[in-house]
């Protein structure tokens, strides 16, 4: 994917970077021709009012506004990135760490080993492999998932493309796979870039194609997480959709951003450990087992999807039979 995939964003850089001169004229004339429309829409409405005093006073007004508020933006957003980037180097911090683990995997073992009962050792070896390979299948359905989210994001600009002569769906598209690690303002980065990326190269109703760029990219995050994040990566971790939802809106109550992250490996882990001691919470049998390829579980989704479209559109069409039915009847 990157031998693929970098060529192509360089080249779609360089283009950005060679047209960048004609996008800025282009961003000023949208200004200039918003302000010449206000001003006469002005004058027809107040005749002998000054336009451009009154839009000059409110511009500098909003200058002021912003100027006041536009700081505590700014160190909202740097926090929350901050909070996010800490996230990614704790998770590097952790990578390099489990490494040295590796290396002194027997080792450390043994040693705790010493520490635990002998008649829980078991049990606890149980429940630490078991939470290691939930860890595992968590991180391998979040990649597929953002993966799968680029790709849709990707087809949808792509789409977006062919209507409206836009360029760079690959750019957004890649913005797209990186957004899960910054919550929340990490999807804004990327319906923002589809938007403005749309409205500038758009070759005709710029507007309409950057409307619905943006409305196209927003959709595609809620779908993936409202409905396959949480039914693909809680199938994989034995969590129920609903619980998997649950735990990270809690995790974001308890924790802030990086509970988003965190809450359903968290869950997960509780669920293990409890199953030790309440059988009843184990694994329900519709769940596949961790050690099942990924595939099989995208392909479940699919499967899941397909029937629940196929029995709403079967609904759909009794209802509306049932509705043909009574305007027939005299």
């Amino acid at each position: 994917m990157i031998i693929a995939l970098v060529p192509m964003l360089i080249v779609q850089a360089r283009d950005a970077a060679h047209n960048w001169p004609r996008y800025n004229d282009r961003a000023i004339e949208v200004y200039e021709a918003g302000r010449n429309r206000l001003e006469v829409w002005l004058n027809e409405r107040y005749p002998g009012l000054d336009p451009s005093a009154v839009m000059d006073e409110r511009i500098e007004a909003a200058q002021q506004w912003l100027t006041a508020r536009v700081p505590m933006m700014l160190r909202w957003v740097s926090d929350q990135i901050g909070a996010s980037l800490g996230v990614v180097a704790l998770s590097v911090l952790v990578l390099v760490i489990s490494f040295q683990f590796m290396l002194l995997k027997g080792q450390v073992e043994e040693g705790l080993q010493r520490l635990i009962p002998r008649e829980h050792s078991a049990d606890v070896s149980d429940v630490r492999i078991q939470i290691s390979g939930m860890l595992g299948n968590y991180i391998r359905g979040i990649v597929a998932v953002s993966v799968m989210e680029g790709i849709a994001v990707g087809v949808a600009m792509l789409l977006v493309g062919l209507i409206f002569g836009s360029k760079y769906a690959l750019t957004v598209a890649v913005l797209a796979i990186f957004s899960p690690l910054v919550p929340y303002v990490g999807l804004a980065v990327v319906v923002a870039t589809a938007g403005f990326l749309t409205y500038m190269t758009a070759q005709h109703s710029p507007l309409a194609g950057a409307l619905v760029a943006a409305a196209l990219v927003w959709g595609v995050d809620q779908v993936f997480d409202l409905l396959v994040k949480p039914n693909l990566v809680g199938r994989r971790i034995h969590l129920h959709p609903i619980t998997a939802m649950f735990s990270v809106f809690a995790g974001y109550s308890l924790f802030g951003f990086a509970g988003l992250l965190a809450g359903m490996p968290l869950a997960a882990s509780l669920k293990i450990i409890l199953a030790k001691w309440v059988p009843t919470i184990g694994a329900d049998a519709t769940v596949r087992a961790p050690n099942e390829p990924l595939v099989l579980d995208v392909g479940q989704f699919a499967s899941d999807a397909w029937k629940s479209i196929r029995r709403w559109s079967e609904t759909v069409i009794e209802a509306a039979e049932h509705t043909l039915d009574r305007t027939d009847q005299p």
